[in-house]
């Protein structure tokens, strides 16, 4: 293992001490000597309930009808029991479970049976006292809990008799004390939004609770900055961030609107930008490029959030904090992560991908990056952060990023966090011929002495794409020993590809590739070995799916270029239309 340098150390002590610091101030916060000072809850008068913007499945209520709970793809039998008698489906079923998101799919079924159900199920846990156990204490669990017990709140009080009613809404009280007694006791990034987001949740969901509301907004605000780029992008640079937040914000930006409140200025400005990277990440078929912990996104809440803003993309070339690089030419999107890591404390979900693309053409993926594993198929997850499952060059069989092991810090962030490179550049140039993006980043230069550069080439008419992936060493000519590498170019699973030997006498061999629309596309390289190889993708709706990938082999001494091209066969019939 590599030594961890002086440096890494003081930032894994301060990501320590911040943590010992709020889990004190939790501690201090929740015990009985101060709790008065949060108030008494919301067992009130609730006025307003947030919308749900999340896509709902009726069928959820037909399958626990025949015994089965199914959450964060794994399913557990009842056999008559309460689903909260049940621990062994694993850690993310139990937090979905607990944060009672659910609620929304029974209430999509439209049925009074369900309707009962549903309100059963939080008596039943409110009876129980599981407030205060395991997973389900924990406060971004718990805000979840209260976000989704208000949203649907008037299913579930609706016949409601007067002790159920009370009890429910005594219920949510009790849970939004608790969370503001504890919600610093989370990590920096999403989860601490999450909590927060609850909080002015409720305290706009009931009367009188200004003075609550106003304390919260202040400290809401202060971390919406903290996290929020001005370009739009969330400081962990996962894309799937965006979407949660804004499937959760959008709704409350409603709330102020029906309390006839003042939205803060920066939220609403957070959300009009975050609503702007959000779709200068969406690809030609509308999912969002899969980078830094990004998976399977759900096609309907994209749409959803899509529907809110439809102003003209800026014209970044690189978004100038998310540090992502976006090229439209013709039918073509190609989008490039162009940065290093997020900080230490948020890089927990992050990948080893820089310089890593994706590209889509119409509404059929050409290349991919292999993306993040949902919760049932975690046994994945270290084999997705790496460089080898993204569209971009890796050398010696390792990542262009290295994991920070240290156990304190590890069960702090519930991650393994990762650093490096230290040092990326980038640069764009724009004419009538081509589009073209440049970039560099050091993540082996420690390691193995190289710096990698990739230069991106799209024709203005989004049929052709050159590229060039140049290896240097820095202030040597000639490295000790070779170093293998391998430049990867991963295919969406409904993408295919076989062995090309070119057009007659030509002797100009190749691969051709066929996409989902119908088109065909010739790939061409020079400089290392290309080979079709297996390949896995993590981010199906029913699991890892195995795809192929296109690989460039070779060894690095000192200096090696390699230059590949892939272009749209404009004598195949299909390629008419994209």
């Amino acid at each position: 293992m590599t030594k961890i340098a002086q440096s890494e150390r003081m930032r894994i002590a301060v990501v320590r001490a911040q943590g010992l610091q709020r889990q004190a101030a939790a501690n201090f916060a929740q015990s009985r000597f101060v709790r008065w000072r949060h108030g008494r809850g919301v067992h009130g008068q609730l006025v307003i309930v947030p919308q749900s913007l999340r896509a709902c499945d009726p069928s959820f209520w037909a399958e626990i009808e025949s015994g089965s709970f199914g959450l964060s793809g794994n399913t557990a039998r009842l056999n008559g029991r309460s689903p909260f008698e049940l621990t062994g489906s694993g850690a993310a079923w139990l937090a979905n479970l607990h944060g009672f998101s659910w609620l929304r799919h029974l209430e999509s079924a439209n049925d009074a049976a369900a309707q009962q159900a549903a309100r059963k199920y939080v008596l039943d846990w409110l009876a129980h006292a599981r407030y205060q156990r395991g997973i389900a204490g924990d406060p971004a669990v718990r805000a979840r809990r209260i976000i989704s017990w208000i949203t649907h709140a008037p299913f579930l009080l609706e016949g409601a008799t007067a002790a159920e009613f009370d009890a429910i809404g005594r219920g949510v009280s009790r849970e939004v004390m608790m969370l503001q007694a504890t919600w610093r006791n989370v990590g920096e990034g999403y989860a601490r939004l999450v909590a927060l987001t609850a909080l002015v949740v409720a305290h706009l969901a009931v009367n009188e609770r200004q003075r609550q509301l106003e304390n919260t907004l202040r400290l809401f605000v202060a971390e919406i900055e903290r996290q929020v780029h001005s370009d739009g992008g969330h400081v962990s640079r996962s894309p799937a961030t965006l979407i949660d937040l804004l499937l959760d914000w959008l709704p409350l930006k409603s709330c102020f609107d029906a309390r006839d409140l003042s939205v803060p200025d920066a939220f609403a400005i957070a959300v009009t930008r975050m609503l702007v990277m959000l779709r200068y990440l969406r690809l030609g078929d509308g999912a969002v490029a899969r980078f830094n912990g990004t998976g399977l996104g759900d096609p309907a809440a994209l749409a959803t959030l899509a529907a809110y803003d439809d102003r003209p993309l800026p014209a970044w070339g690189v978004a100038p904090q998310s540090n992502y690089a976006r090229i439209d030419c013709g039918a073509a999107v190609l989008i490039v992560d162009a940065g290093p890591p997020p900080p230490l404390a948020v890089s927990g979900q992050a990948h080893a991908g820089c310089l890593a693309f994706e590209m889509s053409v119409g509404h059929a993926l050409l290349f991919v990056n292999a993306g993040a594993p949902s919760a049932v198929d975690s046994d994945w997850l270290a084999v997705s952060r790496a460089t080898a499952s993204h569209s971009t060059v890796c050398l010696g069989e390792t990542s262009s990023s290295r994991l920070v092991r240290n156990a304190a810090l590890e069960a702090m962030l519930g991650a393994v966090p990762l650093q490096l490179p230290a040092n990326v550049t980038t640069h764009m140039e724009f004419s009538d011929a081509e589009h073209v993006f440049q970039g560099s980043h050091d993540g082996y230069l420690q390691r193995l002495g190289l710096i990698h550069e990739r230069e991106l080439r799209l024709a203005t008419n989004g049929n052709v794409l050159r590229g060039f992936d140049r290896l240097r060493t820095k202030g040597q000519d000639r490295l000790r020993r070779d170093v293998p590498f391998a430049v990867h170019f991963h295919l969406h699973p409904d993408t295919t590809c076989q062995p090309w030997q070119g057009t007659a006498g030509s002797g100009d061999p190749g691969i051709v590739i066929r996409l989902r629309n119908g088109q065909r596309w010739l790939f061409r390289a020079t400089g290392a070995a290309a080979a079709i190889e297996d390949s896995i993708f993590f981010t199906g709706s029913s699991g890892p799916r195995p795809s192929w990938q296109i690989v460039l082999r070779g060894a690095c001494g000192g200096t090696s270029d390699v230059s590949w091209q892939v272009s749209l066969d404009e004598t195949h019939p299909a390629n008419a239309a994209g």
